[in-house]
C-alpha cells in the first residue's frame, strides 16, 4: 500500500510525450513482475511501490498511472508466436519441444536460442518490438486525445508506424457493399436518426448518387472505418459521413484513414475537401484546424418550442 496520499484535481497532470527512454522504462517494469510500477505524470519517469512507500514526502494518487499488465501467460504466447514463425523447421521444432516440457518452459526456451545467436539476436528485437507496440497502443488509450495532439511530430509518426502494421487503407466505390452499409448504419444509430445531425447526414447519403468511400481494414480483413464522400466537382471532395468502428476508437486510426484519404484524392488531382464536424466530435475541429483547415458554416439546431416560447408572436401583430 501506498502510504500519507493526498489528491488533487487530475487537470494539473499532464502525460509526457512517449520517447523512446519513457518506452524503455515502462517495458523493463513491465517484465518485473515482483513489484508494482506506476508512471508518474509529475516526473514522467516510472516509480515503484517500493520507492512511494519510503519516500519522505506525501504523493498525489492523481499524478500515478498502473503501467500496462503483462502477464507471464503474455509473455509466453509471444514466444510460441515467434517459434511459429522461425523458418528453420529444425530449429522451429526444437523451440516449440521447450514450450511444451512443462516447467522451466522460459529456461528452455532461451537455452534452445542460445545455440543459434543469430535467430537469439532476432528474438529480443521482435520481442522489442512487441512490447513497444503494447506500450503505444496502452498510452494512446491512456492519453485524452486533445493531449495527444500537443505531441511533436516523432512521437505522432511514432504511433503511426505500429498502427500501419496493423491496418491497411483502399478506395471503395462500392457504396452499397453489406459490410460498409453497416458500419453506416452503427454509425448513424449512433449519431441518432431522428436527430439534427442524423437527419441531415441521411438526405445527405440519399441525394447523393455517386458516393465513395475510403476504408481502414484489420490485418485480418475486417472493416475497421470509414469515410464516405462523393465529388462536388472535379477539384473539390465532400464528405457526409464518417467513422471508425467502436473496437478500434483511441488508437489514432482516424488520423491514419483520412491521411490516406487525402493522399488519394491528391493523386486525383481534387484540391479541396468540405467536410462538418459533428458537436460530439468537437476535438476534431482542434485536430484539422492544426493542419490548416478554416471554418466556412456554422451548422446550428433550434427547437421550435425555444423560439415560440422566448419570441413576441408576429401572428397577433396585426389582429
Amino acid at each position: 500500500m501506498i502510504a500519507e496520499r493526498y489528491t488533487l484535481p487530475m487537470s494539473i497532470y499532464k502525460f509526457p510525450p512517449l520517447t523512446d527512454h519513457l518506452i524503455d522504462m515502462i517495458t523493463f517494469s513491465m517484465e518485473n513482475q515482483g513489484t508494482d510500477s506506476y508512471l508518474d505524470l509529475k516526473e514522467g519517469v516510472v516509480i515503484t511501490s517500493d520507492e512511494l512507500n519510503y519516500s519522505d514526502q506525501p504523493v498525489d494518487e492523481a499524478r500515478l498511472v498502473s503501467l500496462p499488465e503483462w502477464s507471464s501467460a503474455e509473455g509466453f504466447q509471444l514466444m510460441e508466436r515467434y517459434a511459429q514463425e522461425v523458418r528453420n523447421e529444425a530449429m522451429r521444432e526444437r523451440l516449440l519441444a521447450a514450450l511444451n516440457r512443462g516447467k522451466g518452459v522460459f529456461r528452455a526456451f532461451k537455452d534452445v536460442l542460445s545455440d543459434e545467436p543469430a535467430l537469439e539476436q532476432k528474438w529480443y528485437l521482435f520481442k522489442d518490438q512487441e512490447l513497444r507496440k503494447h506500450v503505444i497502443l496502452w498510452y494512446q488509450k491512456e492519453v485524452d486525445s486533445a493531449e495527444l495532439a500537443t505531441l511533436p511530430p516523432e512521437d505522432e509518426e511514432l504511433f503511426e508506424e505500429i498502427l500501419l502494421e496493423d491496418f491497411t487503407f483502399e478506395a471503395c466505390d462500392e457504396f452499397e457493399k453489406e459490410e460498409i452499409q453497416t458500419l453506416v448504419q452503427t454509425l448513424l444509430l449512433e449519431i441518432g436518426k431522428t436527430s439534427s445531425a442524423g437527419l441531415l447526414i441521411e438526405q445527405a447519403l440519399k441525394k447523393n448518387d455517386q458516393i465513395r468511400t475510403h476504408l481502414a481494414r484489420t490485418a485480418t480483413g475486417e472493416l475497421a472505418g470509414v469515410i464516405v464522400y462523393t465529388l462536388a466537382d472535379e477539384a473539390t471532395a465532400e464528405i457526409l459521413l464518417y467513422g471508425v468502428d467502436l473496437r478500434y476508437r483511441g488508437l489514432g486510426l482516424f488520423r491514419l484513414l483520412f491521411d490516406g484519404f487525402s493522399r488519394q484524392l491528391g493523386r486525383l488531382r481534387v484540391s479541396r475537401i468540405l467536410f462538418t464536424i459533428l458537436a460530439q466530435d468537437a476535438k476534431l475541429k482542434e485536430f484539422f484546424i492544426r493542419y490548416g483547415a478554416h471554418e466556412i458554416t456554422t451548422t446550428y439546431a433550434l427547437t421550435t418550442h425555444a423560439w415560440n416560447s422566448n419570441h413576441t408572436n408576429s401572428e397577433t401583430a396585426f389582429v
